[in-house]
């Protein structure tokens, strides 16, 4: 090769550099073709998009229509909106989205479930500001109904009304709470093999909560990887192991309704939980059941039902549910939480106000019911978010009352009880003094 092939050689190299150094620039300075697409400008988002053309006209005129758009009335919408204003507020020199917009634009999505770039067009606003808009304003509102609508008892007082509630809804004593796991469909994660895939035969991250009388959730642990079952999960909540480690307590045993037996309080779950001392389950021989067995199991299954409702309800009201969320797990998680928050601030405003319970609104029928047994094995997933305050430490849950000798030996011998003999226990309750006229007549 003689210099002037060595030249051409050389100069040849200096421009390919130097074109890679052009293209590498002009990546840098993202040209764009528009700094903000035609569609989406102000003027045009102002005079067509759904916020300023449908939003408003229900706002002011059709109250119906903007419960269908929403999921909730316009009095209801205004207290989420006053809760969250000051966040979404933009801080900007450039005008920005108004926070009702915003609020309006992710309630509706939740709502709907529409596909995300057909709904940023519906409301005229960037692909890319509707996924932020999902990633900042789900966990806004669930970090500001939390604290007041969706939390775990801190008192035993708390504990005994929710079991007073139970007991006079669904005749069953000493339950503080009904236990179920809900999956939630999602896209495969990346580098996940079958971990996420459940027995429902796709891919899904698991919701574990505890649920109250009225459809409100208590409790809730989400992330939890589809390929567990409800058990294995239960296990590693935060809710389970304070429990057992003390740290939670619920309230100390007492007799059962018109009985002189002493029973611990429990919660409820269905066949795919472990019997625990404070977890009662169904037995596990279903071909041969003594009668006892046969209406305990009928007892619980109308208690248990609650939390299937519950469940229906959040996905009826919901329809984002529909289909499987196209989300990183975080804003996964967050869009699950911040309908469970929506869900209980719904329930609980109409129950204090003395209307119809926001249950009866969405899902007329009472008998819903979907399953979600399952019994395989299950293993601690790390990745997840439980979103339960902090236990209270001590015998904050311990009340100190004037008992009797009597009373106060069987409440020990009570304590000392492991689940079979809990169960058992309230078997024979259910056929003597806590029979109900109803019960027999479920008999197969």
């Amino acid at each position: 090769m003689n210099i002037v092939h060595l030249e051409l050689l050389l100069m040849t190299q200096l421009m390919i550099l130097g074109m890679t150094d052009i293209i590498s620039q002009m990546k840098r300075l993202r040209i764009r073709r528009w700094w903000t697409k035609p569609h989406i400008l102000r003027q045009v988002r102002d005079e067509f998009g759904a916020y300023a053309t449908i939003f408003m006209y229900f706002k002011l005129n059709d109250h119906e229509e903007f419960y269908e758009f929403t999921g909730m009335t316009v009095i209801e919408f205004s207290i989420i909106l006053n809760l969250v204003a000051d966040d979404l507020t933009s801080t900007s020199n450039r005008p920005g989205l108004s926070p009702e917009l915003k609020l309006a634009a992710v309630l509706n999505f939740l709502r709907h479930g529409n596909n995300v770039r057909s709904h940023s067009w519906y409301f005229r606003i960037g692909r890319s500001t509707m996924y932020k808009l999902i990633a900042t304003v789900t966990p806004l509102i669930y970090a500001k109904l939390a604290d007041e609508y969706f939390k775990i008892p801190q008192s035993e007082d708390e504990w005994i009304q929710i079991a007073q509630d139970i007991y006079s809804l669904y005749g069953f004593p000493q339950c503080c709470g009904v236990l179920d796991g809900r999956h939630f469909r999602i896209r495969q994660p990346a580098n996940s093999g079958a971990l996420c895939y459940s027995w429902k035969k796709f891919y899904s991250i698991v919701l574990m909560a505890l649920c109250d009388a009225h459809l409100r959730f208590i409790y809730a642990s989400v992330g939890h990887r589809g390929g567990r079952n409800d058990s294995g999960i239960f296990n590693v909540c935060s809710l389970c192991q304070a429990i057992e480690r003390g740290e939670i307590r619920l309230p100390r045993p007492s007799r059962l309704p018109n009985s002189r037996v002493v029973s611990p309080y429990t919660f409820i779950a269905d066949g795919g939980f472990g019997l625990k001392k404070f977890v009662m389950t169904p037995y596990r021989n279903p071909e041969f059941k003594t009668l006892e067995q046969m209406i305990f199991e009928i007892r619980l299954t109308e208690v248990r039902k609650n939390v299937e409702r519950a469940f229906g309800i959040l996905v009826i009201r919901f329809q984002i549910f529909d289909a499987r969320l196209s989300f990183s797990r975080a804003t996964s998680q967050n869009i699950i939480l911040c309908t469970m928050a929506i869900h209980n601030f719904l329930i609980t405003s109409r129950l204090d106000a003395g209307g119809e319970n926001a249950a009866q609104r969405d899902n007329p029928s009472s008998d819903f019911e979907e399953s979600d047994d399952d019994s395989d094995d299950g293993l601690a997933f790390p990745n997840v978010a439980d979103f339960s305050p902090q236990p209270v430490r001590g015998d904050a849950f311990v009340r100190r009352e004037n008992v009797g000798v009597d009373d106060e030996i069987q409440i020990e011998e009570a304590n000392l009880l492991d689940g079979d003999a809990i169960r058992d226990r309230l078997s024979i309750y259910f056929v003597t003094e806590g029979a109900v006229d109803w019960q027999w007549n479920k008999l197969p």
